[in-house]
């Protein structure tokens, strides 16, 4: 069992340890419940270390159950278990290990915060630390505990990063806050910023979408799933040259997705700029030959130019994928531009560019990427 003569030998020599005391108290606040073997607790995650190695990832989480067991203060190894959960696809156990890894660190944070106002907590560090130090926490500011925090807590924000995306797909009411709190616990995440700008895209919150997207963009311009999801704000937003210059910078050292070509596209055919337009479908059409989407969307674009010849060409290649890949959207296509061929003086022209723009921004927007 751990008890008050077990927390911080020492007495804290700043905040950093004032910290470690948080941590420690909160779990004499469970000591009646739980013991703790961090020895074992290590033995176990290293030998989780070793299957992860060898790609055994069912034994490997076996053993951090095991780790976990020994030491259930420990935020880690219940990030390590929604981690490998996320990765053999159980995405509602890897919620509930990261909801219970925010739950931890939530915890210390709160008792860190509130440190004096806790009676347990103020026991806890009667033997370890003077009055000045008791008092002088009842005056530190948010600002200053973050900056006086050691680097554990940039630990502590990345694992809720990802506990909060992972928490939020199977509509877990705190992952908001865990989200939250991850870029409390440091505002340069970029992960957490731009999982949190996932939060409000799913919830077309947009202007808060594009302002947690924008934010994660300046710590890193060199992930495509932010990328692909601010270019398709900025896009939706009637924001196109910083939609297309997003995606240009992005291009100088990568290659683009498919869903980047299809926001350019969609940016440029907004613009009718049918010829940088054909050119990109183009392009998507040599990354996914089989695509029945493409081709009708290349049909598309040549029937609102009038070239009927080639719109029918490419209408009966997305006729012949489509009996295979049966997309309703690319079906959806088809059936229009062939209504226009079929009655040129129908004055569908206009109707097509507008169709198939609605069109492109659901298959732009049909799985938004997460950065986990």
């Amino acid at each position: 069992m751990i008890g008050k003569k077990d927390i911080a030998r020492e007495k804290p020599q700043g905040w950093e340890d004032v910290w470690g005391v948080a941590k420690e108290a909160l779990m004499i606040g469970k000591k009646d419940k739980y013991q703790v073997n961090k020895e074992k607790a290590y033995e176990h995650q290293q030998a989780a270390l070793k299957f992860i190695k060898k790609k055994k990832i069912h034994e490997a989480i076996n053993e951090l159950k095991e780790a976990a067991r020994c030491d259930p203060f420990c935020p880690n190894h219940f990030n390590n278990l929604g981690y490998y959960y996320w990765k053999i696809g159980q995405v509602k156990e890897a919620a509930v290990y990261g909801r219970r890894c925010f739950e931890l660190i939530d915890g210390v944070i709160s008792t860190y915060r509130d440190l004096v106002c806790s009676k347990f907590v103020r026991d806890a560090i009667a033997d370890v630390a003077d009055d000045e130090v008791i008092s002088g926490l009842e005056n530190r500011t948010h600002e200053e505990i973050r900056a006086d925090a050691d680097e554990e807590i940039k630990d502590y924000a990345d694992m809720l990063a990802g506990a909060g995306s992972i928490m939020d797909i199977v509509g877990d009411p705190d992952a908001k806050r865990c989200l939250e709190t991850s870029i409390y616990l440091n505002p340069n995440c970029w992960i957490a910023r731009s999982n949190l700008g996932l939060y409000y895209l799913k919830r077309d919150l947009t202007e808060d979408a594009i302002s947690e997207y924008s934010a994660a963009y300046k710590f890193n311009k060199q992930d495509p799933g932010l990328i692909t999801n601010l270019s398709y704000l900025y896009n939706s937003v009637g924001m196109i040259e910083e939609s297309i210059s997003l995606i240009d910078a992005y291009k100088k050292d990568h290659p683009l997705t498919n869903k980047m070509l299809y926001i350019l596209a969609d940016n440029y055919y907004g613009l009718d700029h049918e010829s940088e337009t054909l050119t990109i479908l183009k392009k998507i059409v040599d990354n996914e030959p089989q695509s029945a989407f493409a081709h009708a969307a290349i049909a598309d674009v040549y029937a609102h130019l009038g070239w009927k010849s080639e719109a029918y060409k490419e209408i009966n290649i997305a006729k012949s994928l489509n009996k295979e890949e049966k997309d309703q959207d690319a079906e959806n296509i088809i059936k229009k531009v062939l209504k226009w061929l079929d009655d040129p003086d129908d004055d569908n022209n206009t109707m097509l560019l507008l169709f198939l723009l609605m069109l492109m921004k659901k298959k732009i927007n049909d799985k938004k990427n997460l950065k986990r």
